[in-house]
């Protein structure tokens, strides 16, 4: 390990970057220089890190989001066809839920009638 004499060691004083003046003054500003582009790269690394964690999580909600309410209207047409609710009741469901009367209907009432011809 080598050992620095006063005059090479940096010091920080009142939270200020001080170097001795007989440094080398040409050595110095490029070695911060240096020191500044690897801080600010480091953060832009773990800035788009974090992002890329937030949108893979978002992904994963609205997949997670779509299976539940598929399960939810394959759960509820599954009592529509058993009798279960009156047709008034599915109606008011349908007017209610306009997404799953779309589902419902290319899913089930499009399907008898293809199944028909």
């Amino acid at each position: 390990m080598p050992s620095h004499t006063s005059d090479e060691i940096w010091t920080l004083t009142e939270f200020k970057l001080t170097y001795n003046s007989s440094m080398n003054s040409d050595v110095i500003p490029p070695l911060l220089v240096l020191l500044i582009l690897a801080l600010a790269l480091a953060l832009v690394i773990g800035v788009a890190m974090i992002l890329k964690k937030s949108k893979e999580q978002s992904q994963f909600d609205k997949l997670v989001e779509e299976k539940k309410t598929l399960k939810d209207y394959r759960l509820l047409a599954e009592l529509f066809r058993s009798d279960q609710f009156t047709s008034k009741q599915m109606t008011e469901e349908f007017k209610a839920n306009p997404e799953f009367k779309d589902w419902y209907f290319k899913n089930y009432i499009a399907l008898e009638k293809w199944r028909s011809i």
